[in-house]
């Protein structure tokens, strides 16, 4: 239950920030909650994506409303295996300063050590003016279209 509720009001760039350090964790870091996924993804076969209806077999303690309450949140019916790590790992083990700098790094394309919505159109597009700003708000912030690193790693952390 907590794990999908943090997927579900994290920011945009936080959720992609933590498939950026899921996507280069080892296999040995991953396998438990790769076990876990393959678990609950067995309709169809076993997709690739796991569904409210295979979250609720799983989680027979989390009310089918709630589950899929918090998967509309998502934005999304289905969580690909990639979301499903990220929302899933454990952060405090894995969003150590070498992991924020590294996402921080795939996001600052230009080396200018500060994330701007210029510079993230290349990655989000036209929503990246939206990103940014809904991450600062996420954090307490003043409406700009700029982050700093250290706000990014506060995003990262943000329970």
């Amino acid at each position: 239950d907590r794990v999908l509720l943090w997927q579900a009001k994290t920011p945009r760039l936080a959720k992609a920030a933590m498939e950026v350090i899921v996507l280069r964790l080892s296999e040995k870091d991953i396998k438990p909650m790769k076990d876990l996924f393959l678990n609950i993804d067995v309709v169809d076969g076993g997709g690739g994506t796991i569904s409210s209806d295979e979250i609720e077999v799983a989680a027979k303690a989390m009310p089918r409303a709630k589950v899929e309450q918090v998967m509309q949140e998502m934005g999304a019916a289905q969580m690909t295996y990639t979301e499903f790590l990220a929302s899933a790992m454990d952060r405090e083990r894995f969003l150590q300063q070498t992991h924020i700098q590294l996402a921080f790094d795939v996001f600052d394309r230009k080396g200018a050590g500060v994330l701007s919505a210029d510079s993230l159109t290349e990655i989000f597009g036209p929503a990246a003016v939206e990103i940014v700003q809904d991450a600062r708000a996420a954090l307490g912030l003043a409406q700009d279209t700029r982050m700093s690193k250290e706000d990014f790693g506060r995003l990262l952390k943000m329970k």
